[in-house]
């Protein structure tokens, strides 16, 4: 029988006299409670258009939520929370459209944590929460990509390695000077040293790669070439690509035989690679060439632990006698001697082998080229792997099923089938987040249909039941919907691939199944610079995201009543309407749209949009989810450029006491390198719209730097103008001028009144109201808990004012007094008392302290048996007087030591 709304199953067989019993237990509330939350109820979505936001930046939202029991979602709330004090900065409330999307937004504002997160909520319960870093950040001018011609080498084999240096709207980079080296030497010691190169007008280079390696190890290894700029930019751009080289052409290896005897092969060949990399390599075996018939030197050390007696007390609270023991770690070469191989073998049986001992062989072989090493090591005994229980095995090896396919499941034991006898059961549980249905079954055979309540995955349990026990059928056996099946595609077209910055684009969208069946769909339309991307990269994947978070049974725990006893479990920064005709470009942005629109019947949809002015590729992310759950996703670049446009090297931040310059350069695929070309820059106060106006001539290809000199406090913004013959670009960025980088967390105290305000902060803040008397108190806590440091005293009060706070101040900060014990332990002396540091003697004074603040069962006990350790002391000393206090302080009986201690005054 099945009770649902206690997932218990009972079994109950006729015909023994024995009563079956199976029951789960839920014995941990927290984790019940836990399983079946929120989370579990929904299908959730959320993607923003980047994962990282500047302080004043807007967080483009777009999100998808419907029950998995197919109920809709009207309405949603989300809030904007500050990370670390969990202050809500901003909420909004948003209907969901009848698919079950919804589109918002949060404006930054001049955050300043490092950190926020999105919280949704429905019916007052978070059902989803998203994490966002907030920082500052600088996108590339261009990005550098390369390819070797070779994937793997041997040491010392030609590599080429050709680069390419492109601007963001698919330019090339040409003329710029690089610095590149093979960074092998940082992880196997071989040597390297940084080198400078330059692409051609083409962008690309081609280099030749040092490929030696001093390592005395044969097994491949990965190296890594790195190249950056070499000359200013805004930030760092770089590159990195991976090669695999081989050390050696000869392989050397330690193979155990694992079966008690202590013996092991030695195995010596010529390294073939041919396999490497390809469908046919399995593991290192597959490198295996011809055998080698060699000298070997082979080494072997044993390690084990001597015990000697070292103390011996009796435990008055158990009643026995208690013997310390110090170990005494031994190292012996057993075996050091010259073998030689036979058709690239050599079988050694280690010496006395004991298998209760550690043993670390070593074998070398001279090559002729540094030599080659190999090490392994024996812990004790092995116990081959034996899968020495009941079990469900798919009959066809396949991982996931689409709807309605066929699952053929059969029992093993000990990789064998089990077959089929008279009055035997098989009870199958079929799970996932808890029961979803049972059969009992008179074969060990079965077959099921993989049905809607099987996604997004589907456990197999069991119970086998013979001769009247019962034998648990391991429950690891996840099925997984293939999702794939309701995967929406795209055709995604715009009216040009390359536009000018600011100009409208058209863009077309088509949605459709496998079957090529048009879809109705809400479909999110995001772009964003292709910059952004070469820093913080995006991968998009809402098929996965909706259909990829796999269950686990959702069963606690079992109970088996009737077990047998026996049965073994054994970009840049811009780029828009300039150019020849001198329109001021201003509007830069990392996201230039995010839009939803809706695809019809037809499975149609059309969107225009204007671009920002950056110079760049835009990255088109479209995504898309209909009624029925399909749901896709791709995404497609357009790019935008001039023929000549302007870039700054500036930071947009400044001290007042800094002497200002910019950077210049011009780019674009009309410029001549060497030709002139004339600047003009105009600085401009916001606050009063004073300018101030600066001119230089500089050459194409060249740097030309601009001072602007000292500033005072405050905005500005900078108009960059250049020309050169016909053509010409002008941008408008903005800086700021302050006292200060440097900011401190401060905390200051008021008393309120109703003229009150509060000082000028440069962050959250944090108000808490007290009254007086109450405050004093709080404050005295706050500056005790903050307090870090090494010593005892420093730990326990910090932990122990934290503790106060949550009890007085209905607060929760975060306090463990299981790690709290944890720590302490470290500061036992060797005589059972506390020590100021983990290196210092007792302290009885101090362990009495301790006492009386950490209120702890396990403490108590032991302060006790060293308090009494020290008053059993035939001579009186203050430490008594101090034992006595921390006896008291549990309300041990301690009189009598004092009325005692008194008779013998002197």
């Amino acid at each position: 029988e099945l009770k649902e709304n206690l997932n218990i199953i009972r079994v109950k067989a006729k015909n023994y006299s024995d009563f079956i019993y199976v029951e789960n237990l839920y014995s941990n509330r927290y984790y019940y409670d836990s399983l079946y939350s929120n989370m579990f109820k929904y299908n959730t979505y959320m993607y923003t258009d980047r994962s990282v936001y500047m302080p004043t930046d807007t967080i483009n939202i777009w999100g998808y939520a419907r029950l998995k029991d197919g109920s809709k979602v009207d309405k949603v709330k989300l809030e904007l929370v500050e990370t670390n004090t969990d202050i809500v900065i901003d909420t909004k409330y948003v209907d969901l459209t009848d698919v079950g999307t919804y589109q918002t937004e949060f404006s930054l504002n001049y955050y300043t944590g490092d950190y926020c997160k999105i919280n949704v909520y429905h019916n007052n319960k978070i059902i989803y929460t998203d994490y966002k870093d907030i920082k500052e950040y600088t996108k590339p001018l261009y990005s550098i990509t390369s390819k070797f011609d070779k994937e793997f080498v041997y040491s010392k084999e030609p590599l080429k390695l050709k680069l390419n240096a492109k601007f963001f709207d698919g330019y090339p980079a040409s003329n710029i000077e690089i610095r590149y080296g093979n960074d092998y030497s940082i992880y196997y010691g071989g040597s390297s040293e940084y080198k400078v190169a330059t692409f051609d007008n083409h962008g690309e280079m081609v280099l030749d790669i040092d490929t030696h390696s001093d390592s005395t190890n044969w097994r491949p290894q990965n190296a890594v070439i790195y190249s950056s700029n070499n000359t200013a930019e805004e930030t760092t751009i770089s590159n990195y690509n991976n090669y695999t080289v081989f050390p050696k052409r000869q392989m050397l290896e330690i193979e155990g035989n694992y079966d008690g005897s202590g013996s092991f092969n030695v195995l010596l060949h010529e390294l073939d690679n041919s396999l490497y990399g390809t469908d046919k390599y399995v593991d290192f075996k597959s490198l295996r060439g011809k055998p080698i018939d060699g000298n070997v030197k082979i080494t072997i050390f044993e390690y084990y632990y001597d015990k000697y007696k070292e103390s011996e007390y009796y435990d008055f609270i158990n009643k026995v006698n208690v013997t310390n023991y110090r170990y005494v770690s031994k190292e012996n070469i057993v075996y050091d001697n010259v073998i030689t191989t036979s058709d690239g073998l050599s079988n050694i049986t280690i010496p006395n082998y004991n298998s209760e001992r550690d043993y670390r062989i070593i074998v070398s072989y001279d090559d002729g080229d540094g030599g080659i090493t190999e090490e392994s090591y024996f812990r004790g005994t092995f116990y081959p792997y034996s899968r020495n229980y009941y079990y469900l095995n798919k009959t066809v090896d396949k991982e996931k099923y689409r709807l309605n396919e066929e699952i053929e499941l059969s029992l093993k034991f000990k990789d064998n089938d089990v077959d089929n006898k008279e009055d035997d059961k098989l009870l199958v549980l079929v799970t996932g987040n808890g029961l979803i249905e049972y059969k009992l079954l008179d074969d060990t055979t079965f077959k099921y249909n993989f049905k809607e309540s099987f996604i997004p995955n589907v456990i197999f349990n069991g119970v086998y039941i013979k001769n009247g026990y019962m034998y648990p059928v391991d429950g690891w056996l996840s099925l997984n919907y293939d999702y794939s099946e309701r995967q929406i595609y795209f055709d995604v077209t715009t009216d040009k691939q390359e536009y000018r910055p600011g100009e409208e684009v058209t863009l077309d969208i088509k949605a459709y199944d496998e079957n090529k069946n048009p879809i109705e769909a809400d479909v999110n339309i995001s772009v964003v610079d292709e910059a952004y991307f070469a820093v913080f990269p995006q991968d998009v994947d809402i098929l996965r995201n909706i259909y990829g978070y796999y269950y686990s049974t959702g069963l606690l725990s079992t109970y088996l009543s009737n077990r047998e006893i026996t049965f073994d479990d054994g970009a840049e920064k811009g780029g828009g309407g300039g150019g020849n005709d001198g329109i001021l470009r201003e509007k830069f942005k990392d996201t230039s749209v995010f839009k939803t629109v809706r695809t019809g019947r037809n499975g149609m949809a059309n969107l225009k949009f204007k671009l920002a002015d950056n110079i760049t590729s835009w990255r088109i992310t479209y995504q898309g989810i209909s009624d029925k759950k399909y749901a896709g996703n791709g995404t497609k670049n357009i790019t935008a450029s001039l023929p000549f446009y302007v870039d700054m090297i500036m930071y947009n931040k400044y001290l007042k006491e800094d002497n200002i310059s910019v950077s210049l350069r011009v780019f674009g695929k009309d410029t001549q390198k060497g030709e002139k070309v004339d600047y003009k820059v105009v600085v401009k106060n916001k606050a009063d719209s004073k300018e101030q106006q600066y001119k230089k001539e500089g050459i194409i290809g060249e740097y030309t730097n601009i001072y602007i000199g000292n500033k005072d406090i405050g905005q500005y913004e900078i108009y960059v103008y250049a020309s050169s013959n016909n053509l010409k670009d002008a941008i408008k960025e903005e800086f700021e001028v302050v006292e200060s980088y440097v900011y401190f967390n401060n905390a200051t105290k008021y008393k309120v009144a109703d003229n009150t305000v509060l000082d000028e902060i440069y962050s959250n803040p944090v108000i808490t109201l007290y009254n007086n008397s109450q405050s004093d108190f709080f404050l005295s806590l706050r500056d005790i808990a903050g307090n870090n440091g090494k010593r005892i005293d420093q730990i326990v009060c910090s932990l122990a004012a934290t503790n106060y706070i949550n009890n007085y101040f209905d607060l929760d900060l975060y306090y463990n007094e299981k790690e709290l014990v944890s720590v302490l332990s470290s500061y036992v002396g060797n005589y059972g008392g506390y020590t100021l540091l983990p290196y210092t003697a007792d302290d009885t004074e101090l362990t009495a302290k301790v006492a009386y603040v950490v209120d702890n069962k396990i403490i108590n006990y032991q302060v006790k048996k060293y308090f009494d350790n020290v008053l059993s002391d035939t001579v009186y000393s203050n430490r008594m007087a101090s034992a006595l206090w921390g006896l008291a302080k549990n309300k041990e009986p301690i009189l009598f030591n004092i009325y005692e201690l008194l008779k013998n005054q002197e």
